[in-house]
């Protein structure tokens, strides 16, 4: 019988209850304990403290011991980046303590960061000009990394929402084209929150883009190049993106300003925080915002059109008749992906 058997008919006595331990029961009760992304940054913080401290026993552990990772990995991070490592080093101790009935106290918590947000780097928006310098950048160059660009542009997504997305998650057989942001956690994908899953309406250089990048996807992902079952490669993609603004267009920013800038456009535009939030995926879901499915396609078009237009006047808003040269007809007359 494994320890960790042991330890679940209560064999074990309170004192071997290791850091380890803690963790290993943590991904088999947590409802995220398969998902890839989630144990790795888990079992980052947890091998931090095994490699500076070692693996004890949960009461074994000090205030010290728990000022000395902090200090530790302040070194060369940014003070979120810490307090995220300390939130998943409390977790899998909370969680311990209370699965094993343990009665000691879990030294990490509460614990100060000097100058914590202080060092936060400010991100601008894009003008307008730089926007419309993207955009037709993405047209003339027209290749997957350019696509990536032209959605996040025209949708202000996270990046690896985008990177993440299988070619089941654009529709564009629709009356208002649309991806879906959804989570394939079986595949490697997930989002940020669960208010992160949406549907969000392709208009403008993103409908282009999407197009483009299913006709050239050989793939159930959207992007391949940056998309494999269990493994969604968005800082590599962010890497190349970043790259390109800087040293090409000579734009001083990164690829979360346009999530930025879509935020603005939104804003000035008078579109109501709420809609805004369910396009941009902000904030958590509250009681009342589980009931239903949120804004229709068609009002979540009018005011991401009307953001849209602050940039690129005159829209044309595309339909399924407008890509009809696309894709052929199925047996039923559908279009195909």
């Amino acid at each position: 019988m494994t320890l960790f058997e042991q330890l679940r008919s209560g064999q074990v006595p309170e004192a071997d209850v290791l850091l380890s331990t803690a963790r290993e029961r943590y991904f088999s009760e947590h409802k995220r304990g398969a998902d890839i992304r989630f144990t790795r940054d888990v079992n980052r913080a947890i091998d931090f403290v095994i490699a500076t401290i070692g693996d004890f026993p949960l009461q074994n552990y000090t205030r010290d011991h728990a000022r000395q990772i902090r200090d530790a990995l302040g070194q060369g991070h940014a003070t979120s980046t810490v307090r995220r490592q300390l939130d998943s080093i409390n977790a899998v101790i909370n969680f311990g303590r209370r699965e094993f009935n343990l009665q000691c106290l879990n030294p990490f918590e509460r614990m100060n960061i000097p100058n914590e947000g202080l060092d936060v780097e400010k991100r601008d928006p894009f003008t307008f000009l730089e926007l419309q310098s993207i955009s037709s950048a993405c047209r003339k160059l027209d290749d997957d990394i350019r696509h990536i660009v032209a959605i996040q542009l025209a949708t202000g997504a996270r990046l690896g929402e985008i990177v993440g997305l299988r070619r089941a998650d654009v529709s564009l057989d629709f009356p208002v084209p649309y991806i879906h942001i959804r989570p394939h956690l079986a595949l490697g994908r997930s989002l940020k929150t669960p208010g992160s899953e949406r549907r969000v309406p392709l208009i403008g250089v993103g409908f282009w883009a999407a197009c483009q990048a299913i006709k050239a996807s050989n793939s159930s992902w959207l992007f391949p190049r940056y998309s494999e079952d269990g493994s969604i490669r968005a800082t590599h993609a962010s890497n190349t993106i970043n790259k390109w603004l800087r040293e090409t267009l000579h734009i001083p920013k990164t690829s979360h300003s346009f999530r930025h800038s879509m935020k603005d456009l939104l804003r000035n535009s008078s579109c109501p925080e709420a809609i805004a939030k369910q396009l941009l995926g902000h904030g958590s879901l509250s009681v009342a915002d589980s009931y239903g499915h949120g804004y229709s396609l068609p009002i979540l078009k009018d005011h991401l059109q009307k953001a849209y237009e602050l940039v690129f006047p005159n829209l044309d808003i595309p339909s399924a008749d407008s890509w009809q040269g696309f894709f052929p007809p199925d047996s039923k007359g559908r279009l195909l992906p």
